[in-house]
């Protein structure tokens, strides 16, 4: 019987036999690829204790250690390739977004609508963006809402004075 299997950052491997001679079970051998060194001192200080050690740990540390940087080796070049290929995808997405998305103008092109769109003989589209239509919308309300409260009688007189020169400052502001 032979398994392979991970626990943590530690890959495990085991045997029921010593691959020679008669089968007969007389314990397992165990191979460890464990993380870093202090993980590999102590795994082995772990099953030392009341095992049979086979062959001690500085001569196993030499070969998992080549084994565990080539391993780590090629997922490094494997996932800075990912990274190229990903990079050079986004880029290629970058660049049909830029030369398909709209070009934005702050122009009024007509003060009555927020956003006035036109498309040029070469499927090119532009925004024209009104900044003061904005401002006219709030205006409006502001002026409504000036002359709700100027009526209301729920508000005292001086609440009332306090809350439409806020506004009348606002709608001056507005208005210049």
């Amino acid at each position: 019987m032979h398994a392979s299997f991970t626990v943590g950052d530690t890959q495990i491997m085991a045997s029921d036999g010593m691959g020679s001679g008669h089968a007969s079970f007389q314990g397992i051998s165990l191979a460890l690829s464990p993380a870093n060194a202090a993980d590999a001192q102590r795994y082995f200080d772990a099953l030392a204790d009341g095992g049979k050690v086979q062959r001690e740990l500085q001569q196993i540390e030499a070969r998992q250690v080549d084994r565990a940087e080539s391993r780590r080796e090629v997922q490094v070049a494997l996932a800075e390739a990912h990274a190229e290929a990903a990079q050079v995808r986004a880029e290629a997405v970058a660049e049909k977004a830029v030369a398909s998305a709209p070009k934005v103008v702050m122009k009024c092109l007509d003060k009555d609508r927020a956003v006035t769109t036109k498309v040029d003989a070469n499927g090119r589209t532009t925004m024209y963006v009104c900044e003061s239509y904005g401002d006219m919308v709030a205006l409006k309300a502001l002026k409504h809402t000036r002359k709700s409260i100027a009526s209301d009688s729920k508000w005292s007189d001086d609440t009332r004075a306090e809350i439409l020169a806020d506004i009348d400052a606002e709608i001056a502001r507005l208005s210049r």
